[in-house]
């Protein structure tokens, strides 16, 4: 299990500090700023009307679908909590925002695509992106969001840069600290698939389910067939891992939002995204 941890602890240190942590620093900042507000002012005449939300939303779309997540699920519940978005627009918003990040699938996924003879990454990485937008605008227009006008009042004033630097690092390390803690824990609970009687193809793709940035790499190394080693990495990311789930969970619950409603709206977009990569898998 030592073994398992110490993987977990590697990949939050030499990954996810380098790589997340200037994302989350830089958005608290824009947030806590007003910044983000000058950021969407370009974007939100476009995307308000297809997702009928608010302009204060726009930016945590924008967020979840760039950054990968649990940027997504951090930036969601930053709004909320600073009284920029409603509760059940922030609902809304961690059903489909917070998705692996495009960084990560053209660095990690798209060599592992080209090595299996995939003659084009735009159907996967396309599915990976445009299955959980066209679902958000689908939960928008059926849950048709309150207006946030009662809230208005709520709003503090932008803060100071330095101000907002210092809140910014102070809640973030401790965020970050989390994360590392959630990642190296998680990750060693994958040393209880070891003495279980599965292939080493099977113990792979439940790994995969536990934590997800080990998990595609022990599918890349096992002898299934191309299409099937494509099917199960691009269901991994799809689904996201118990990891992530845990990641998100320490952001939702610490605003008092829906954790039930996430993983739900989440198995929804799984299942979709799970015939969809069947589909294009096996043609």
């Amino acid at each position: 299990m030592s073994s398992y941890a110490y993987d977990g602890l590697v990949n939050w240190a030499t990954n996810m500090i380098p790589t997340l942590f200037p994302f989350m620093m830089l958005s608290s900042i824009m947030i806590y700023c007003g910044l983000d507000k000058v950021l969407t002012s370009f974007i939100s005449p476009l995307i308000r009307p297809i997702f009928h939300c608010s302009t204060n939303a726009v930016y945590a779309i924008l967020m979840g679908f760039l950054c990968g997540f649990p940027m997504g699920a951090k930036v969601t519940c930053e709004l909320y909590h600073n009284h920029r978005i409603n509760k059940q627009e922030a609902n809304l918003l961690l059903g489909f925002c917070n998705n692996i990040g495009p960084a990560y699938f053209l660095g990690i996924i798209t060599p592992i695509l080209s090595v299996c003879e995939v003659p084009s990454i735009l159907p996967y990485i396309s599915g990976l992106y445009i299955i959980p937008l066209l679902y958000g605008i689908l939960l928008f227009r059926i849950h048709a969001p309150k207006s946030n006008d009662s809230i208005q009042s709520k709003q503090q004033p932008p803060m100071r840069v330095i101000h907002a630097i210092r809140t910014a690092c102070v809640d973030n390390t401790q965020s970050i600290i989390l994360l590392g803690g959630y990642v190296t824990f998680v990750n060693s609970l994958r040393a209880f698939l070891v003495p279980l009687p599965f292939d080493a193809s099977t113990k792979a793709i439940l790994g995969s389910i536990i934590e997800i940035n080990s998990g595609i790499q022990d599918i890349y190394l096992t002898e299934l067939p191309n299409e099937q080693k494509i099917f199960w990495i691009m269901l991994a990311l799809s689904f996201s891992s118990i990891s992530c789930f845990i990641q998100a969970a320490g952001f939702i619950l610490r605003e008092k939002l829906s954790f039930k409603l996430y993983i739900q709206n989440h198995c929804i977009v799984t299942a979709i995204s799970t015939l969809y990569y069947f589909v294009i898998t096996n043609l």
